[in-house]
């Protein structure tokens, strides 16, 4: 799984824990990456059909992609930048 397939299932448990505040946020993030009993039926989950496709479009839309940002400690940290901060 790469830093921005991470960021994406993030963002869609994020969307998904907003409209359902009750549900936890492990488990949509868990939902997200399609693990779970719909997966164990072969089946797709309501976050994997609706809210993935969501924070892809949100991904798209602003250009975001993960970026290796200088550390004071020698140790790889990436961010998330926006096509905004590239121009």
């Amino acid at each position: 799984m790469t830093d921005l397939d991470n960021l994406r299932d993030r963002i869609a448990a994020a969307l998904y824990c907003h409209r359902y505040p009750r549900e936890p946020m492990w488990g949509a993030l868990a939902m997200a990456r399609g693990k779970g009993m719909d997966a164990e039926r072969g089946q797709t989950n309501c976050v994997q059909r609706i809210y993935v496709p969501m924070a892809q479009a949100i991904i798209d839309e602003f250009g975001l992609t993960m970026e290796e940002c200088p550390c004071v400690f020698d140790c790889k940290e990436t961010r998330a930048v926006g096509k905004w901060e590239k121009q």
